[in-house]
């Protein structure tokens, strides 16, 4: 990354928050341009959404752009009924995605389709790595990188507040749209390239916001504090052989202990209900969160075990 920045500092500048083309670039390739390339786009994919470009960052003749996109829902996949309900936001996109052939083709039977050529655009990431030394200037600027030139833990935790109303008010802060699908306003490692520490200090600057209530995180996305919800099991799986149920369990949320819970039940007499058996069962750790289900490892560890426990409360 620090290549590539170097690389690029020889074509831009940045001048009053916008980065220009510097004099004497004219020998660059021809300039890509989102606005040029969108009623093509529009042409194959239609105008839902629309995309604007609020701030344009050229690297080396290649538009780079925080766009604001507005729409209507076409499909409410939640089954809430949001058809045709207006929605908006901001992305980073270059000029890759809406070039047809590189971000986007057209099918054999007229249908078009996206394309992986956009998505490791070194232009966009120097784009974004620059976006990253200007907000580091801007916070040098405002005294708040401490005496030593690198921010302190309480400098970086007005840092960190202070890119939670930057990312609140949409502005450009890095390249995914990652941390807002988890319901939080940035990730960690954007911290730690905005104020060039290690990861080890933005954690512990984070550990001591979600001890004073001022964050919560998801992962390593920063996410605004809440309370935990009570921890709550889900049942997951069962086994029932020779009179005995075994129920696996899964976490409801992320802030509980990542394991599989196992319970046991015994028929009741003459079809009653069954009973759960009393007995200590170790926790089963999950080798991986299951935010979207178990993974596969996981299933088939909390099978074996389940085949562990029926032996034993049979041999009991």
């Amino acid at each position: 990354m620090l290549a590539t920045a170097v690389y690029i500092l020889h074509y831009i500048r940045m001048t009053d928050g916008n980065f220009e083309r510097e004099p004497g670039a004219e020998q660059q390739p021809t300039q890509q341009l989102i606005g040029n390339l969108l009623p093509r786009y529009y042409e194959a994919y239609g105008e839902n959404p629309r995309y604007e470009v609020e701030r344009s960052i050229m690297v080396d003749g290649h538009e780079v752009a925080w766009l604001k996109y507005e729409g209507e829902v076409a499909y409410d996949i939640t089954g809430e009924g949001k058809e045709g309900q207006p929605y908006s936001g901001h992305e980073l996109h270059c000029a890759c995605k809406f070039t047809e052939g590189t971000g986007w083709g057209m099918e054999e039977d007229g249908r078009p389709v996206g394309l992986m050529g956009g998505d490791g655009c070194i232009k966009k990431e120097a784009a974004i790595h620059l976006r990253h030394l200007e907000l580091r200037e801007e916070y040098k600027a405002r005294e708040m990188f401490g005496q030593w030139g690198h921010p302190g833990t309480e400098e970086l935790e007005a840092i960190m507040l202070d890119l939670m109303e930057k990312a609140k008010a949409e502005e450009l802060l890095e390249g995914t749209s990652g941390a807002r699908f988890w319901g939080g306003y940035y990730y960690l490692q954007t911290v730690a390239s905005i104020a060039d520490l290690p990861m080890k200090s933005v954690w512990k600057a984070a550990d001591n916001m979600i001890a004073d209530k001022k964050i919560q995180l998801e992962g390593a996305v920063v996410q605004p504090y809440f309370e935990p919800a009570q921890p709550t099991w889900e049942a997951h799986k069962s086994v029932e052989r020779d009179g005995y149920r075994i129920v696996a369990s899964l976490p409801t949320h992320s802030k509980m202990p990542q394991t599989w819970q196992f319970e046991v039940f015994k028929e009741g007499a003459e079809g009653g209900e069954p009973l759960r058996v009393k007995i200590e069962i170790p926790q089963e750790p999950l080798t991986h969160q299951p935010t979207f289900g178990p993974d596969v490892d996981d299933v088939t560890r909390a099978e074996e075990r389940m085949a562990q426990i029926l032996e034993e409360v049979k041999g009991q």
